[in-house]
């Protein structure tokens, strides 16, 4: 587990450099940032969703802001290294990362 976590940051700090140092702005919504994370990491929504969990059709409607991510959901996005500067920048860019309340379980695992 550390060999991946240690090889995604490397991958993550080589494309950040290669692609957008500066991230483009204003970010509107929180899910910009989490698209501009995930792209600047090289991972596709598929990807993202077989290492976090986080079913691929509830990461494309973040990122569209069609819904705000559950406790649940953001915790699972936050444990991903490709995620880890997302609360810094949205605080930076005077976003909320405030998770909306959600108590029912749905079908969020992933099927990788």
């Amino acid at each position: 587990v550390q060999l991946e976590r240690d090889r995604l940051l490397d991958a993550l700090a080589r494309r950040s450099s290669t692609l957008r140092e500066v991230p483009p702005g204003p970010f509107t919504h929180v899910g910009q940032v989490v698209r501009w994370l995930r792209e600047t990491a090289g991972l596709t929504r598929g990807q993202l969703e077989c290492e976090t969990g986080v079913a691929r059709s509830t990461i494309r409607n973040i990122e569209t802001a069609r819904h705000r991510p559950t406790v649940s959901i953001l915790r699972k996005l936050l444990r991903h290294p490709s995620m880890a500067p997302l609360p810094k920048m949205a605080k930076q860019a005077g976003l909320s990362l405030r998770p909306r309340i959600h108590h029912a379980k749905g079908p969020e695992a992933a099927t990788c």
